[in-house]
């Protein structure tokens, strides 16, 4: 005896999520705009793209191993105050406008 399940669908919908994942990456990555993502507390780089790096003067590797006072540091003096309390509630989960812009 034999018992088949057919998985088409979900290959199909695992396909699609690649696609549209390896998409996004592209997207991101070859964006004219500076952007970087943040995660944890305290607050780490996890992703930046080229274009944020170039603006930065630095490379991606660099970039991505700055600790969270050097990050900081990259951000104006007079928007220091404004962004660290915003994205602190943001990593904490409370509600902060979705896209932010900094000097």
């Amino acid at each position: 005896m034999a018992v088949y399940t057919d998985i088409t669908a979900r290959k199909e919908a695992e396909r699609a999520l690649q696609e549209s994942e390896e998409t996004c990456r592209t997207l991101l990555e070859r964006s004219l705009q500076g952007i970087m993502i943040v995660q944890e507390v305290p607050p780490r780089i996890c992703f930046a793209n080229q274009a944020c790096a170039d603006i930065v003067g630095c490379t991606l590797e660099q970039l991505l191993s700055l600790t969270p006072e050097q990050a900081l540091a990259l951000v104006h003096p007079e928007d220091q105050a404004a962004l660290m309390p915003r994205l602190l509630d943001h990593l904490m989960g409370a509600p902060v406008p979705p896209r932010g812009e900094f000097r």
